[in-house]
């Protein structure tokens, strides 16, 4: 190939990075003259920095997490792979073997996803981090005003962060877990071997104890903003009814992690997986 093409392809490359690329690039270059301009900058780059930081962090987190979990989960050799097509008759497609490949891009997609979905939350992060106290304890809970100011946002955004990654795991252990043939799914009956199982089980045990975490620390505390009195706050009833009920909620969750993980052992998982939900 002679140096004219490939200077020509060079500049056309170049070319559709500048056309693809400044509709991204022109906000953040008209923000950081504004703020420039007033004498603010500071504040703009702390926002990219938080912003950069989350991505990256949770990105590589949530990478790993399901990384690890696909690859526990395709441990061991496969004796019967499944396969789509017919022998004989065609290409075939060995399933089992497809998920393998897509192990790595399936992770990569997934973190960055989550690293993208995270970043809106840099003032909730920066705030629980240079949180200050308020110097007044709420009546109900006895906790510091700036615990609801700052941590209390904070904790429910890692929470829900924390379950939504369990659910994505367990949606894609399922499919793998399938084509290895360690779920059997029969007319009434659906089995799973004990290589499947543990795993699964714990899974499911986390996203049951995320739960109980979210409604005993996030939810109870929450009634403070409630309204179902005549002013915002905790009634009578989200005090003597409400709040019971949510810490009951907790306790039977982790009895729900608890169960499934004896369903798993005794090789009964699907049934008391749904006793337990």
């Amino acid at each position: 190939m002679s140096a004219r093409r490939i200077s020509f392809f060079v500049g056309i490359a170049m070319l559709l990075a500048i056309i693809l690329g400044f509709p991204l690039i022109s906000p953040v270059l008209t923000d950081w003259w504004w703020f420039k301009e007033i004498g603010y900058e500071v504040v703009y780059t702390t926002e990219l920095a938080t912003r950069s930081l989350l991505f990256l962090m949770v990105g590589a987190a949530s990478s790993v997490v399901v990384y690890l979990n696909l690859r526990v989960a395709q441990r061991g050799l496969v004796p019967f792979p499944m396969t789509v097509g017919v022998v004989g008759q065609g290409p075939t497609v060995n399933l089992t073997a497809l998920l393998a490949r897509l192990t790595v891009p399936v992770s990569l997609v997934l973190g960055f996803l989550f690293g993208s979905g995270v970043t809106p939350a840099w003032q909730t992060v920066l705030g629980a981090v240079h949180r200050t106290s308020f110097g007044a304890l709420d009546p109900v809970f006895s906790h510091d005003i700036g615990f609801y100011v700052f941590i209390l946002p904070a904790l429910s955004a890692l929470l829900t962060l924390a379950s939504s990654l369990t659910v994505i795991c367990l949606l894609v252990l399922l499919p793998v877990y399938w084509t290895r043939g360690d779920i059997i799914v029969r007319p009434r009956q659906v089995r799973v071997e004990p290589s499947a199982g543990i795993h699964l089980a714990v899974v499911l045990a986390a996203l049951f104890l995320i739960a109980a975490l979210q409604l005993w620390f996030v939810d109870g505390p929450n009634l403070v903003y409630s309204t179902t009195g005549p002013l915002v706050g905790a009634s009578y009833t989200d005090l003597h009814a409400r709040l019971p009920a949510i810490r009951l909620s907790a306790v039977v969750a982790v009895i729900g992690a608890v169960l499934v993980v004896i369903g798993a052992i005794t090789r009964r998982l699907p049934r008391y997986a749904l006793v337990a939900i």
